[in-house]
């Protein structure tokens, strides 16, 4: 059923039980996993003329995205799961769209922070962006007490 499962990681609790989710199904179904981390540039955070942006080129934006990736990839063994390690360019919910369409997944598993009083009880704005755009389903892993551990939204 599933060849394809891009999984998205910002480095967070949930991203990386999302990751483990995506190894255990990749396991039943054979899957290939796609590990993507939307890496953002100064000029997408602060914007191209600011002062920040300028001062900011000095942080090394490849090391933190390798960062990431490496934490959510130490989380637990990939089992014998082909993982392939993507760091798209540009904000997260378009760049984790444009790898899924390109790379042609059949399944985008995420995790969910649930930040702020709006978010606590609706999906983040990334999560819910990439539903209303993803060419797939996706399933969000939360990570929020209370709520389930899996809510899977197919669109």
């Amino acid at each position: 059923m599933y060849k394809k499962i891009l999984v998205a990681t910002d480095g967070s609790n949930s991203a990386k039980e999302a990751y483990k989710h995506a190894l255990s199904l990749a396991q039943l179904t054979g899957a290939e996993i796609l590990l993507v981390h939307a890496a953002l540039s100064p000029a997408d955070i602060y914007g191209a003329a600011s002062p920040c942006s300028i001062i900011n080129y000095n942080l090394d934006f490849d090391a933190i995205a390798k960062e990431t990736m490496d934490s959510t990839l130490g989380v637990c063994d990939a089992g014998g799961v082909s993982v392939k390690t993507i760091i798209a360019d540009g904000k997260p919910a378009r760049a984790i769209v444009q790898v899924a369409v390109k790379e042609n997944v059949d399944l985008i598993i995420m995790g969910n922070h649930g930040h702020g009083p709006v978010s606590s009880v609706f999906l983040g704005s990334v999560s819910l962006r990439v539903i209303q755009k993803a060419p797939c389903p996706v399933t969000i892993i939360s990570e929020r007490p209370g709520i389930s551990a899996e809510a899977s939204i197919s669109v």
